[in-house]
């Protein structure tokens, strides 16, 4: 038992004095790291909401702000690979307040007392301004995480309005003409 003790503690010390625990990255995502910071504006894909434009230009999310549209930016980052996406990431968020009683099987504030697959307004806040947008009460399920001897993970299923989903998101390969200029 104390031979136990004694050799998680010693990889507890190598942990915290070397990089032996360091995240682990890919060699192809380091890559993509690499070609980013050494030109600022290249990038492999567009979305189709930055079509045309470039790192840093605004640009729009076709949709309501609810579900994830509204004004934006063209950001360009590597993903969980060697390429790198032109996308428009919202520069806004939007805050809800659901109001969801503990327990299992609870309804949010928008969908109490009705049914899933009613109809229903969600009411959100966005850019400081009080919103409405129309909703369908959607079973979804919640997931916390926390820690007691151990990380573990707590699901419920609860039925909340969820607005209508966004167009998807679409990405066009960069021609090589275009990734010569960039």
């Amino acid at each position: 038992m104390l031979k136990i003790y004694f050799v998680r503690y010693a990889i507890g010390i190598l942990c915290l004095s070397s990089s032996l625990c360091a995240d682990v990255i890919s060699p192809t995502v380091q890559a993509a790291r690499d070609r980013l910071s050494n030109n600022p504006n290249v990038y492999d894909r567009v979305d189709n909401f930055c079509q045309g434009k470039k790192p840093r230009d605004a640009c729009t999310i076709i949709g309501s702000v609810i579900s994830g549209g509204g004004e934006g930016v063209c950001s360009n980052a590597p993903k969980d690979s060697d390429i790198i996406d032109l996308r428009c990431i919202r520069t806004n968020h939007v805050d809800i307040y659901r109001a969801i009683p503990d327990g299992e099987n609870q309804s949010d504030r928008f969908c109490k007392g009705k049914k899933v697959g009613s109809s229903c307004k969600i009411e959100f806040t966005y850019d400081y301004q009080t919103q409405t947008a129309p909703g369908t009460c959607n079973i979804e399920i919640e997931t916390t995480r926390y820690y007691y001897q151990g990380y573990h993970e707590k699901s419920r299923s609860t039925i909340q309005c969820q607005p209508k989903p966004l167009p998807a998101r679409t990405y066009t390969p960069v021609s090589l003409f275009k990734k010569l200029i960039q």
